[in-house]
């Protein structure tokens, strides 16, 4: 039998892409620029980036409508002095600040290649810190070597939680 690649893995786990989860214009951050604003990284053209404002720091929040499971996420960017280099993910801390990002544990710290940066590349996470999450944060630290920071698109594969809803039950007695 032969191995199996990711996506089978992925798909054998009920695992996939959760960009139906994110409601992009809900997305929010801290030294976005505005022209080149965080709706760009779901619009599915890598000419449209997000970038940072004022330096390669950025940090881009990611709400989700419910819960959710997250199993690896692709961060994209061109080639160049632009492209992210250190990352730290935050989990369900919405009003993040970047002392945050310095001083607060981070759930996964990713040092970023050329080759990471591939559309169809994908860095998986230890799933037990991204178990719930409702809140993805993302803190760019560093880049490869410019004045701002620009992303192409971001990618999040995972699956829903399964939650219970208390208007299914009904009164007993």
């Amino acid at each position: 039998m032969a191995a199996m690649n990711m996506e089978e893995r992925m798909a054998l786990m009920g695992i996939g892409d959760l960009s139906d989860q994110i409601k992009p214009s809900a997305c929010y951050g801290l030294n976005i620029s505005a022209q080149k604003p965080i709706v760009n990284l779901f619009q599915g053209d890598e000419r449209l980036v997000c970038q940072s404002a004022e330096d390669e720091q950025m940090i881009i929040n990611i709400p989700f409508s419910e819960a959710v499971m997250i199993h690896s996420i692709n961060i994209s960017a061109m080639e160049g002095e632009e492209a992210p280099e250190d990352v730290k993910l935050f989990t369900n801390m919405p009003s993040l600040g970047f002392s945050d990002c310095d001083d607060g544990p981070c759930a996964a710290k990713l040092t970023l290649t050329a080759e990471d940066l591939l559309a169809d590349r994908v860095c998986e996470l230890k799933m037990a810190k991204f178990n719930y999450v409702n809140v993805l944060s993302i803190f760019v630290d560093t880049n490869q070597g410019g004045d701002v920071t620009s992303i192409s698109s971001i990618k999040i594969n995972g699956k829903t939680r399964e939650s219970t809803n208390m208007a299914n039950f009904k009164k007993v007695g």
